[in-house]
């Protein structure tokens, strides 16, 4: 028998909300024809033309559909899209500015899978790395102040806004979050890594289309660069950026840039550049103490739905204090150890949990590779799939998959599973990571595989 799906009549109220934060000309033509529905309690399903009109969506607008969804419903939004032709009909023509950008059948794939990120120009945010979800402390508030000054006036308050600090202390959060504010504010918003703009110079080179990249580039309101040392001993890629620099400041466009290091400390990086990146305000961010570590355990812990209680949360704060990567990492173990087990937040379960984080923690637990070996065996593909470049949905579910047990089994940082999957870049991993988060909790075939590859890799299995 048919499955008959309840539709939440505050559908309509989204697209109300939509409409609030896009131009009109920007409603019509890409959201007035579109069938969307709200599924409690997180879907959305979005009924478009074609794949072109999904990819934009995708690319342009999926903050602003899931920020309209959370203030409504209060959850952060799974978009579904299927593929109505008959929606064209009744399509606005695409305005000439939006006409430019529209993405080339090329960045398509025929099998309807999502497009390589070192294809796209620029990346999609995460829908959590928002400033109401960005806990402030001594030792994030003045990086949090300036940003929030930036987006108060951006081009004109600390151009460039230059933010520095370890890896894991929330650098791409304070980006994305920035970025998410002005593109709500109908700036024209470029976020990448720099490997990205790297790979995107070069492609440019290679195809002969490098007025096409610098047009892109250099028409943006605001161009965000995440881990700018990325830039180090690439002299033709400093020449381009250079001159990107340039003709953004001197139109008063805003430039953010972070990186591991201060501009002075980056290797090999032309004098010019570091001059130009001291030009507005260079700020660090620093490892959070214990108030806010216990602070952000509890933010990550509602953001999943659950309340860890003071106890947990302090326990967890306590002992894990290297960055807030490794935070959010204790916490997700906890929280699914406890789910997987039916268990309740004590002690016991707090130790097992975190026993290799400990100061004298085990080194026999399960690595990246015995991650690899386990799940390309329950898919039946070869590991080297996995960690090629493929973005078929028969490699990149398994690879996600990957992610998310190496994040859940293994103590390695986001890069380093990132570069074990195929050269991934840290923000390619969380959004794995977290799709998968989501799946599972509400696909329960796919719990129950996510149930046994832990199991099997940590001997806690049902």
């Amino acid at each position: 028998m048919a499955t008959t799906v309840d539709v939440d009549p505050r559908s309509s109220a989204i697209l109300e909300g939509i409409a609030a934060h896009v131009t009109p000309q920007q409603f019509e033509t890409w959201f007035r024809p579109l069938t969307l529905e709200f599924v409690p309690p997180d879907e959305i399903r979005i009924a478009v033309p074609n794949r072109f009109h999904q990819v934009w969506i995708e690319r342009r607008y999926q903050a602003v559909v899931a920020d309209a969804v959370r203030q409504l419903a209060g959850v952060t939004p799974r978009l579904v899209f299927a593929v109505n032709e008959a929606l064209g009909a009744h399509l606005a023509p695409v305005g000439a500015e939006e006409q430019d950008e529209f993405p080339a059948e090329a960045e398509i794939e025929a099998d309807g899978g999502g497009i390589d990120a070192a294809d796209a120009v620029s990346q999609i945010l995460n829908p959590d790395y928002t400033f109401e979800n960005f806990v402030v402390g001594p030792s994030n508030n003045f990086c949090h102040a300036a940003a929030k000054a930036v987006a108060e006036q951006p081009g004109e308050t600390y151009n460039p806004l230059f933010i520095h600090g370890n890896s894991g202390l929330g650098k791409t959060h304070l980006l994305q979050a920035l970025c998410h504010l002005l593109e709500a504010r109908h700036q024209k918003v470029m976020y990448l890594s720099c490997e990205d703009f790297t790979n995107h110079f070069i492609n440019a080179i290679e195809s002969g289309s490098l007025e096409s990249f610098r047009w892109r580039y250099r028409h943006a309101d605001v161009l965000a660069i995440d881990d700018v040392h990325f830039l180090a001993e690439k002299e033709r890629t400093q020449e381009e950026f250079f001159h990107t620099f340039n003709s953004l400041y001197n139109q008063q466009k805003q430039i953010i840039l972070s990186s591991d290091r201060h501009p002075k400390d980056i290797a090999d990086l032309e004098e010019r550049l570091v001059s130009r990146f001291k030009w507005g305000l260079v700020i660090r961010l620093d490892a959070p103490p214990l108030e806010t570590r216990i602070a952000i355990v509890k933010k990550k812990a509602r953001m999943r739905g659950v309340d860890l209680g003071d106890m947990a949360a302090h326990y967890i704060g306590e002992h894990v204090k290297e960055n807030v990567r490794e935070l959010e990492g204790a916490v997700n173990r906890v929280i699914y150890l406890a789910r997987l087990g039916g268990r309740e937040f004590d002690m016991d379960l707090l130790r097992e949990a975190l026993a290799d984080l400990m100061p004298a923690r085990m080194k026999s637990g399960p690595g990246l590779s015995d991650v690899l070996r386990v799940v390309a065996d329950r898919f039946g593909i070869r590991a080297t799939e996995i960690q090629s470049r493929k973005q078929t949905k028969s490699v990149v579910y398994p690879r996600q998959v990957c992610m998310y047990l190496a994040r859940m089994c293994t103590q390695s940082s986001l890069e380093e599973i990132g570069a074990h999957f195929g050269g991934r870049d840290h923000t390619t991993v969380h959004y794995g990571i977290r799709k998968v988060e989501k799946m599972v909790a509400h696909d329960q075939d796919l719990k129950r595989v996510v149930d046994d590859l832990f199991g099997a890799l940590t001997g806690h299995g049902r």
